[in-house]
């Protein structure tokens, strides 16, 4: 107890005792990755703080999507962009 310098030992000891109650080796809660690992026949909880990943990763979907959002309504704009042109000059009418 007391290594977690985000949290302290309560806090840590809470979490502790969610994460037991799971009965899982490996996870995530809130912001931390966890593992359950056995020290010398005692079961020892490891906690990362992976904060800075998930914000990582939800800045990269939101710009995705963003980027994919734009493109949907150029090619919407170039959609009837042509398709005017189509009606006005026949051009494309190949097509």
């Amino acid at each position: 107890m007391g290594r977690i310098a985000a949290i302290d030992s309560e806090e840590a000891e809470q979490l502790a005792k969610k994460i037991w109650k799971k009965d899982t080796e490996t996870g995530f809660e809130n912001i931390y990755w966890y593992r359950v690992a056995d020290s010398d026949g005692n079961a020892m909880i490891i906690f990362l703080d992976c904060s800075q990943n998930l914000d990582n990763f939800r800045i990269f979907a939101l710009i995705s999507a963003s980027v994919s959002a734009v493109e949907l309504c150029a090619e919407l704009i170039l959609l009837l962009i042509f398709r005017e042109m189509k009606k006005q000059y026949g051009i494309l009418s190949k097509f």
